[in-house]
């Protein structure tokens, strides 16, 4: 051993008390460890040594596999910093660290503990199905286990040297797996869930932030009460906002865009723990975040610009589709929103229209109205699954069973509708006045080709905006959306019309894809409008 004087000299330039380590008497050491073991494999004690880089020196030799670990949090803790193959040596039977075993192993850490009796067993596995549950995406094509956190700061490895992917997982409305179950890699956050409610609405300012697991629904609800609300919103508002804004969620109107441009300001938590605030101020970097597909953070609260709250008058009816599609000029002009849908193997448009009013309101045809029209809806598309060949007639029975429907009720309660009846999506982005063409190409297609398409084809109007990673970048949109009831997939149509819509400068914006594309490449976003994936990638690079 080397006297005291020796360290003592090699630290004179260091602030006294410190810890220090002699590597190369911990070389010497882990040889002579190594020869008494004879070849056989040595785990390392935690309780032994203390410090991380350490254990990271001594693992990188042959000879060393493995932690003993004291209890559950530390192996949580060292699967946290990227160590494997972990023991707990002591019977582990607290709540609280079982619970945060089971986020490790999740996360695709091996941890084995050690038991004393069958009780220990039953305990562990008790905690362990009650904690590792797993999340399923609505429509069902998209599965994994998250870690049941409930923040988000918690959940995203903070050191550098070791960097993880985190998937901020949602309320299950995407249809398209970003956080794909194929990747156990990843370290799964079930942060939106849990992270809810909001934080302050500024009435004045017509502002209100939110954290970042809120859903529509409930957004909207509290801001009601507050004499706010948003100035567009799709048909569905069981999406968390982080989720929504993050994915690029519209509605329909040729004068309002995708939710996004909503967005006064956002806090997200990049994949080194730092916390972020972004604003208009910030430029590329915030109007990067707006539609980020997850790629530069997990967001945490969002700020949004508000508008008073409002009624609209809503007007449904069926309408020939040649009609439609000949008048859609004056039908996008003349209504703040606009939609239709076209059921397959018909002549028929069901044509759906909103407009500010304050006339009184009249109210809804209330749930179990709908309750009955989806219940009448799943039995004609499984019917449809089952036995192909009645799909037309289907089709035939649904549109005709849709009537002129007529209301007049608060803009949130409008806009948002019980879809009950899972599907499976693709949707395509194309230039608002090649809307038309694309209908009518798909409208042959699927006639002639025999593809079993039951749900009707949706077709909306966004305005264009300046967010690189929007569908509706750049120039004003048509989205066609091509829907199947959920057992059946879209890649076949996908595939079919990847080419048809690339040509007029459109492409894929939700649902299924047909290929697993890489994040921010062109597959995955719409083409023909610049170099905005390049430039999303080149933000994410320079500012994150």
């Amino acid at each position: 051993m080397r006297a005291c004087d020796y360290y003592r000299n090699r630290l004179s330039d260091r602030d006294l008390p410190a810890a220090f380590v002699d590597l190369d008497v911990l070389a010497r050491n882990a040889d002579a460890v190594a020869e008494r073991a004879g070849g056989l494999p040595v785990s390392i004690a935690s309780k032994s040594i203390r410090c991380p880089a350490v254990m990271e020196r001594l693992l990188d030799r042959d000879a060393f596999s493995g932690v003993m670990c004291y209890h559950g949090r530390e192996a949580a803790f060292l699967a946290a910093a990227g160590f494997e193959d972990l023991l707990v040596a002591y019977p582990v039977c607290d709540r609280t660290e079982i619970e945060a075993v089971c986020e490790a192993v999740v996360a695709g850490t091996t941890i084995t503990l050690m038991v004393d009796s069958a009780a220990h067993v039953e305990r562990a596995a008790t905690v362990a199905a009650a904690a590792v549950t797993e999340w399923r995406n609505w429509a069902g094509g998209a599965s994994c286990r998250p870690r049941p956190r409930a923040g988000v700061g918690g959940t995203v490895p903070r050191d550098r040297r070791r960097p993880a992917a985190v998937d901020a997982l949602a309320s299950r409305r995407r249809l398209r797996p970003l956080a794909p179950a194929s990747r156990p890699d990843r370290r799964r956050a079930g942060v939106a869930e849990n992270y809810t409610g909001i934080v302050d609405v500024d009435a004045d300012q017509r502002r209100a932030t939110v954290r970042a697991g809120t859903t529509l629904g409930d957004l909207t609800d509290e801001l009601a009460a507050h004499g706010l609300s948003m100035e567009n919103l799709g048909d569905i508002d069981a999406q968390t906002v982080a989720g929504a804004l993050s994915t690029g969620t519209h509605g329909t109107g040729i004068d309002l865009g995708v939710l996004s441009p909503q967005v006064a300001g956002l806090r997200l938590v990049t994949a080194d723990g730092e916390i972020v605030e972004l604003g208009p101020e910030d430029g590329d970097a915030f109007r990067a975040a707006q539609v980020s597909l997850g790629a530069l953070g997990v967001i945490s609260t969002v700020t949004l610009d508000l508008v008073p709250a409002y009624d609209l008058r809503f007007h449904a009816r069926p309408m020939p589709l040649g009609e439609c599609l000949a008048d859609l000029e004056r039908l996008r002009s003349e209504n703040r929103h606009f939609e239709f849908f076209r059921f397959p193997h018909t002549d028929t448009a069901f044509v759906k229209t909103m407009n500010r009013t304050d006339d009184p309101h009249t109210g809804h045809g209330g749930d179990s109205d709908s309750r009955l029209k989806n219940l009448a809806w799943e039995a004609m598309c499984r019917l449809s699954t089952a036995v192909p060949a009645t799909t037309p007639a289907m089709s035939t029975l649904a549109a005709w069973t849709f009537s002129e429907e007529r209301s007049v009720a608060p803009s949130h309660e409008q806009f948002a509708h019980d879809r009950a009846v899972r599907f499976e999506e693709s949707e395509w982005s194309v230039p608002a006045d090649d809307g038309a063409a694309v209908v009518r190409a798909i409208r042959s297609w699927i006639e002639e080709s025999g593809e079993d398409v039951c749900f009707p084809v949706e077709f909306r109007y966004v305005a264009g905006d300046d967010i690189p990673l929007s569908p509706a970048y750049g120039r004003d949109s048509a989205f066609v959306a091509v829907h199947k009831y959920h057992p059946n997939p879209t890649e076949r149509i996908s595939r079919r019309w990847r080419p048809s819509v690339a040509a007029t400068r459109g492409g894929h914006t939700g649902g299924n894809a047909t290929t697993a594309t890489p994040l921010l490449s062109p597959l995955a976003t719409p083409s023909g409008t610049g170099s905005r994936q390049s430039d999303a990638s080149s933000t994410r690079r320079d500012c994150f």
